[in-house]
């Protein structure tokens, strides 16, 4: 995963009002997809209720990716209840991880 500073991530979400989001959620799951997990199209965010299982779907993925180090409940609420504050606690989540 990029490591990208958490201040540019806030900084970019604020600036677009909120539409960094779904820009940050698209890439972060390309990356996840390319090192092995099967996270379905982000068209699925914007589908009312689907969207639950695709947070999910994300969290058992990054889950995956990361070798149980993050764990897909507590991506699923980060991203579910906290919204834009959830990608902002992740992205420092993914920061920490060790490289690949």
């Amino acid at each position: 995963m990029n490591r990208k500073p958490v201040l540019h991530v806030i900084a970019l979400t604020f600036v677009t009002l909120g539409v960094y989001t779904f820009v940050w959620l698209y890439r972060s799951k390309e990356e996840l997809n390319a090192a092995g997990a099967q996270i379905p199209s982000l068209f699925w965010v914007f589908v009312p209720t689907v969207n639950i299982w695709w947070f999910w779907r994300y969290g058992k993925g990054l889950e995956l990716v990361s070798g149980g180090r993050l764990n897909h409940v507590t991506t699923f609420v980060f991203l579910l209840l906290l919204d834009s504050v959830g990608i902002y606690l992740l992205q420092y989540q993914l920061n920490r991880l060790p490289a690949a």
